[in-house]
């Protein structure tokens, strides 16, 4: 059984509070899109089960991890809700989610040929990492994002910190798949500056 599908039995399987959503919400958002019709289906199911206890800003969350997997499989409408999503929760204070939706909205800018408004969104969601109560991984994600979208304008020598920045993070995870990724983007950025 795939990681995503396995993700959705568990989660349907097991207690369900809202740290718990949170739980499966954070490994879910962390984990490669290899499977995206299981992850969709964890992502609906955590999406139910946190509008079961009420908690929309869990909703919201799982709402974004959909349109996430949505987006990169070719659904240009998923771009429209997350800028709905965060939105949402720009208006209702909810910075975990708004974190979120910044660093997706990064990489829908980038990928859009707008670096401008991709760092914009990029710096926004680390700013608010001081917010939020944000795992080593989401930390180096974040990070890797900010140097990608910093390395897009150019601005090579603030990626290379930031790309410094994210490595640590995942070391300190014991992160290596994640650690390869930042190389990677740093490797990327490296060929950019010539």
């Amino acid at each position: 059984m795939a990681a995503g599908a396995t993700l959705a039995v568990a989660v349907r399987g097991a207690p369900r509070s809202a740290d718990d959503l949170a739980a499966w919400l954070e490994v879910l958002d962390l984990s490669e899109r290899d499977d995206y019709a299981g992850q969709q289906a964890a992502a609906t199911v955590i999406e139910e089960e946190a509008a079961g206890l009420g908690n929309l800003g869990l909703v919201m969350a799982a709402r974004l991890a959909q349109d996430d997997l949505s987006y990169r499989r070719g659904d240009v409408d998923a771009a429209r809700r997350v800028v709905e999503i965060n939105q949402w929760a720009a208006a209702h204070g909810d910075d975990v989610v708004l974190a979120r939706s910044h660093s997706l909205l990064q990489l829908i800018c980038g990928n859009a040929g707008d670096p401008g408004a991709a760092l914009e969104h990029a710096l926004r969601a680390v700013e608010l990492l001081d917010h939020v109560d944000a795992s080593p991984n989401r930390r180096a994600r974040y990070l890797m994002r900010l140097g990608n979208a910093l390395g897009d304008c150019k601005s090579f020598d603030d990626a290379r910190l930031r790309y410094r920045q994210a490595e640590r993070y995942t070391i300190a995870a014991g992160n290596a798949r994640a650690q390869v990724a930042v190389l990677y983007n740093d490797a990327c950025n490296e060929c950019d500056a010539g």
